[in-house]
């Protein structure tokens, strides 16, 4: 019995390694100097979808993990250089790439190795003079950075989720906020490629530290920015952002307001006919729904000392939907005619408050960092929804009014405090720890209620 569980126990990890594979390889230039920080992505062969991601190292190497009898393709990219693609099949490895400099390498400022540093857990970009912040929103901006990638204006670090982001000590819940922002207000990022390890066991993904300039006694800045589109079948949407930060003295407000509205009708028809059983049947559907938004963020820094800083941030999202809904069927047999018609109409209204205060320290020699978040949010949905349905045959007809309102109110809370100490160049020490509170009945989760609402 016991060599059996030996065998057993000893069998399945070879199976389960059997079921990956590696691949792996390294960057270099046209000199064969190797290059690091060069973002490798592993997408699907059939789709081009992301698989997985990890960057470089100093010596330009790099390794990825993926299923075994499925063909892969592997993109090198970074800013000073081209982009590349490599196809990986299933037996390729020990992959070579070889890079071009690109045109902003060429015609801008290069990026030396002084604007990226390499520590322990975390990627630090100097974003001063660095050439990714030209004519770029902080989300543009972020897309091009060592190991993240920009997919449709959502951010994928290392081919995995980014699970939080930072600006200035406080966590981004409307990550549209980032596409509002210029990337020039931008004083350096700090990458946290493994959140999971770096914080706990239920936060998934990396994250994200942004730190934003300090305006002069006085100053200030703004972007407004104001974008649309418009599909077939009347299908839109407008957005229009109105940023705004401010320093006075020791304080930095920072103020953003979104406006936006969408509208997507949907319009089919089916018409069906058998001439065996002599029917034939016509139905017809209109779908409308169109959704008016107002996101407004403000928050108020206040300088301690240089090392020091507690702020205080507010968040206001209310979102107003209409719905109009109608369908109609005719159906034709042998000297006989069903009609059937439904219409619904509805409206919604989501109003979600947040408050979160936030208190960052640092020691002189930056070896010690403190930060702590104290949130509260408050979610608001109501719904209403009118039916009417009629059915019409020839014996007699059928009609049916149905009206449904329906709503939820949650309060959550959320406390954080992380205590970093870096031991040497290679080490740090980490205590902290989270606690959410929910005070209602409903089974939610804090991060979807903050985004989705």
């Amino acid at each position: 019995m016991k060599v059996w569980l030996l065998f057993i126990f000893g069998i399945v990890p070879i199976i389960s390694q059997a079921q990956n594979r590696m691949i792996s390889g390294e960057v270099t230039d046209k000199e064969y100097n190797p290059i690091e920080f060069v973002t490798i992505s592993l997408l699907s062969a059939n789709d081009s979808s992301l698989i997985a991601g990890t960057i470089t190292n100093e010596k330009g190497k790099f390794t990825l993990s993926c299923e075994e009898k499925k063909d892969y393709i592997v993109r090198a990219s970074h800013i000073e250089y081209t982009t590349t693609f490599i196809a990986a099949g299933q037996s390729t490895n020990n992959m070579t790439f070889i890079l071009e400099p690109s045109i902003i390498s060429m015609e801008e400022i290069i990026i030396k190795s002084n604007f990226i540093k390499h520590e322990y857990d975390r990627i630090i970009v100097n974003m001063k003079g660095n050439p990714v912040v030209k004519g770029r929103t902080i989300n543009e901006a972020l897309g091009m950075l060592p190991g993240i990638i920009n997919m449709n204006d959502e951010l994928r670090l290392n081919g995995g989720t980014v699970s939080k982001i930072y600006i200035n000590g406080r966590e981004l819940h409307d990550r549209t906020e980032l596409s509002s922002l210029q990337a020039t207000d931008i004083e350096n990022v700090e990458i946290l490629p493994e959140a999971d390890l770096q914080y706990n066991a239920t936060t998934k993904g990396g994250i994200i530290y942004i730190s934003l300039k300090k305006n002069v006694d006085g100053g200030g800045n703004g972007s407004p920015s104001l974008l649309g589109e418009m599909r077939k079948r009347n299908s839109h949407w407008e957005r229009l952002g109105l940023p705004l930060s401010l320093r006075l003295g020791k304080w930095n407000f920072y103020n953003n307001l979104v406006l936006s509205n969408a509208g997507d009708p949907y319009i089919t028809e089916n018409i069906t006919h058998n001439s065996h059983q002599n029917t034939h049947i016509v139905n017809q559907n209109i779908d409308r729904k169109n959704i008016r938004r107002i996101n407004e963020t403000f928050s108020m820094l206040y300088d301690i000392t240089t090392l020091q800083s507690i702020g205080l941030n507010c968040m206001v999202k209310q979102a107003g939907s209409t719905l109009k809904s109608s369908s109609f069927s005719e159906i034709q047999e042998t000297e006989k005619e069903y009609t059937s018609s439904y219409h619904s109409k509805g409206k919604g209204d989501d109003k979600i408050y947040q408050a979160s205060l936030n208190y960052n320290w640092k020691s002189k020699n930056g070896k010690h960092t403190l930060r702590t978040v104290l949130d509260y949010l408050r979610s608001d949905e109501t719904k209403e929804l009118n039916h009417h349905y009629l059915y019409q045959y020839p014996e007699k007809n059928e009609e049916d009014n149905k009206c449904s309102n329906t709503g939820t109110v949650s309060d959550l809370w959320k406390a954080e405090i992380n205590y970093i100490f870096l031991l040497n160049k290679h080490s740090r020490l980490k205590w902290g720890g989270d606690y959410y509170n929910n005070h209602t009945g409903n089974q939610m989760y804090y991060a979807y209620q903050s985004e989705e609402g």
